[in-house]
């Protein structure tokens, strides 16, 4: 499982650096950003075999959230 949170963790990290680092304009438009992390945490969950997952991301006053997947495993 640990290895799983890894491989899901380091492309979110990744992705949401390389939005930040736009600094032309005060708002940042994080929306391709979560379609990729949306897509690439779907993929990694049915590689790992992860049943479910929640994540949340903050940047300053902005805040994103979304669960994957389904607590319950006979679904």
């Amino acid at each position: 499982m640990r290895n799983a949170l890894t491989s899901l963790t380091l492309p979110m990290l990744l992705m949401l650096t390389a939005c930040d680092n736009d600094t032309s304009s005060q708002s940042t438009d994080y929306s391709t950003a979560i379609a990729q992390l949306q897509q690439s945490i779907r993929q990694n969950m049915a590689t790992h075999q992860v049943t479910d997952l929640t994540v949340a991301l903050v940047n300053d006053q902005r805040g994103w959230r979304a669960g994957f997947g389904s607590a319950d495993t006979s679904q």
